[in-house]
C-alpha cells in the first residue's frame, strides 16, 4: 500500500545477464501482476515502486534448478499506450509470421518449430512469456543456435498508440545488450537486431516498416 504508481522490476544473474521492465500496479492499493522470466541458478530480483515519502523495494533472492541455460535470450517491455507488442525470432533465411522458420505466438508457446538439427528438440527456440495488454513482458529463448543470422522483429498489434515506447533486451552469453523502442505504431513492424551465431555477435538495427497496407492476424509482408 502507498504505491503512487507502477513498480520496476531488476533482475540480475550470478554471471551478470540483466532484465529490467515496469510492474503494473493499482495506485494507493498497491496491487500487481507481472510474470517474470528467470534465468538459470542464482539471481537477485529488486522491484521499486513510487511512494508518497518513500520509495518502497522489495529484494528477493532467487534460484530455478532444472532449466536450460540458454545462448539466445530476448525480452521485451513496453508502456501503457502499446497495445500488445509480439515478439519475434527469425531463423536464417526465414520470414516474419511463417511457423516454421518464425518463433512467435503462433508457433513458439507450449510447441517449437524444428529448427537445427532435424528431430532434435534441444536446439529449438521456445516463447516462454507472452503478454497479450500493455508493458509486458515477452520472451524467447534459444540454446544451441545453428550457423547464421537471426533477426529479432516486434509487431505492434491493434489500436495502441503510435507513440508506445519501449526496451528489448538480449542476453547472449555473458553480453547484455538493452535496446530502447521509440514510437512503434500499430501495425508496423520494427527490425531491433541481428545476432550471428557462431559467436553471438549483435548487430544493433533500427529499421520502422509500415505494414497497414498487408495486415491480416499480422504482417503478411517479406520481412526481413
Amino acid at each position: 500500500e502507498g504505491t503512487t504508481g507502477n513498480g520496476t522490476f531488476f533482475l540480475q544473474s550470478n554471471e551478470g545477464q540483466r532484465l529490467a521492465g515496469p510492474i503494473p500496479t493499482t495506485p494507493g492499493v498497491g496491487e500487481f501482476a507481472v510474470t517474470l522470466p528467470l534465468f538459470c541458478g542464482e539471481q537477485l530480483l529488486k522491484a521499486v515502486w513510487p511512494g508518497q515519502d518513500c520509495p518502497l523495494v522489495v529484494v528477493l533472492r532467487l534460484t530455478t534448478s532444472q532449466c536450460v541455460v540458454a545462448d539466445l535470450r530476448i525480452t521485451v517491455t513496453w508502456d501503457d499506450l502499446g497495445d500488445d507488442w509480439e515478439l519475434h525470432l527469425i531463423r536464417p533465411g526465414g520470414r516474419i509470421n511463417d511457423d516454421a522458420t518464425d518463433c512467435t505466438w503462433t508457433s513458439c508457446i507450449g510447441v517449437s518449430p524444428d529448427w537445427g538439427v532435424l528431430g532434435d528438440p534441444a536446439d529449438d527456440p521456445h516463447k516462454d512469456v507472452d503478454d497479450l495488454d500493455a508493458f509486458g513482458p515477452e520472451n524467447i529463448w534459444l540454446a544451441g543456435p545453428e550457423a547464421g543470422t537471426y533477426t529479432v522483429l516486434l509487431e505492434h498489434w491493434d489500436s495502441g498508440d503510435p507513440g508506445s515506447d519501449g526496451q528489448v533486451t538480449l542476453n547472449v552469453a555473458d553480453d547484455t545488450v538493452m535496446i530502447p523502442i521509440v514510437d512503434l505504431a500499430p501495425q508496423h513492424v520494427r527490425t531491433v537486431a541481428r545476432i550471428t551465431f557462431p559467436g553471438g555477435v549483435i548487430e544493433v538495427v533500427d529499421e520502422d516498416h509500415d505494414c497497414t497496407g498487408n495486415w491480416e492476424d499480422g504482417c503478411l509482408d517479406d520481412l526481413p
